[in-house]
């Protein structure tokens, strides 16, 4: 079964054992329904480890670690899990993941990484695992994504950067052609090129969440055409305007919000654009709404109702004359 139909429903496994570690490793095998033999190694302390250790993991699918302390990735190690399917170094202090080590793992379909202290993502670190479907990089310290990071990864349908200290990024998205979810949320990312999106024409989720934007090219989501939710609220600096043409070509979209953007006006074209599938739009507690809570339910053929549309004479007083 491909990983995209089970990703909703992910097992994560994160270490709370307060055992002091130590160089004698054990693997408890279990059965999991929706991963195969899976092998929790406790105690693993690569750095007091013998290079000679030899682990039976033979037949084993998914990988994950108990009080344990990684740091670095090591050729060695990584030998021993070629098998790999499901990769789990949560919560395990990893500074670093080396391209050419973590190659070995060609048959590798999910990388979790989370809860560490990475803070660069060098070029080509995912390059020998081109069956990846899903990476989990969240609550670390990434400050630099280079270009090829992920290159050749067409595979790949969720990636999750969020939580992070990435401040701006270049076009490291380029190969990722089947992504559908993207989370950016919570970094310090403070513009996107307008061609950041360029190739994720499948992209259905996108999260920009508690990021530092100060505006939103008019083009930026316009390759975006399977998009049907995003999220660019509680921004940190003030995205004033919301053009009129910023979904324009994003038919599919199901759910906006703009939450708290301290938005002042918006475009009168920027829900006279076809968008019949549109459920919600919100934009509460911006200074454009006196209302607390502002959600618009009521869309028919890609036009809010009139009744809806007075409702935002403030952000743009003459908004809703061209909607009807």
């Amino acid at each position: 079964m491909s990983y995209y139909h089970l990703w909703n429903n992910i097992l994560i496994c994160l270490s709370t054992s307060t055992k002091a570690y130590d160089s004698k490793i054990s693997c408890k095998v279990s059965v999991n329904e929706e991963y195969g033999k899976t092998c929790r190694l406790e105690n693993v302390n690569l750095k007091a480890m013998s290079a000679k250790m030899k682990i039976d993991l033979k037949s084993i699918k998914y990988v994950y670690f108990e009080n344990s302390k990684i740091e670095n990735l090591t050729e060695e190690f990584v030998n021993q899990l070629k098998g790999v399917e499901y990769f789990n170094l949560n919560n395990v202090e990893l500074e670093g993941v080396d391209g050419s080590v973590l190659s070995h793992l060609s048959e590798m379909l999910v990388f979790w990484g989370g809860q560490n202290n990475l803070k660069v993502l060098e070029a080509n670190t995912f390059n020998g695992n081109k069956r990846l479907e899903a990476i989990y990089l969240q609550f670390n310290k990434i400050n630099f994504i280079h270009e090829s990071a992920f290159d050749d990864l067409t595979n790949l349908y969720v990636l999750y950067l969020s939580s992070n200290k990435l401040t701006t990024l270049g076009r490291v998205f380029d190969s990722l052609s089947n992504l559908v979810k993207l989370d950016l949320s919570q970094n310090n990312i403070e513009s996107l090129d307008k061609t950041i999106f360029k190739n994720l024409e499948n992209l259905r989720e996108l999260n920009l969440m508690k990021n530092n934007l100060k505006s939103l090219d008019s083009e930026l989501f316009h390759p975006l055409r399977s998009l049907q939710f995003i999220n660019i609220s509680f921004n940190k600096s003030p995205i004033e305007t919301i053009k009129g043409d910023l979904f324009e070509h994003n038919f599919h979209l199901q759910q906006i919000f703009l939450i708290k953007n301290q938005i002042q006006s918006i475009d009168r074209r920027f829900l006279t654009h076809s968008k019949p599938m549109l459920e919600i739009i919100s934009l509460r507690l911006n200074s454009c709404i006196d209302n607390d809570f502002l959600m618009i339910t009521s869309v028919e053929n890609g036009n809010i109702s009139k009744g809806e549309a007075e409702k935002l004479k403030q952000c743009y007083v003459n908004f809703y004359e061209n909607v009807y």
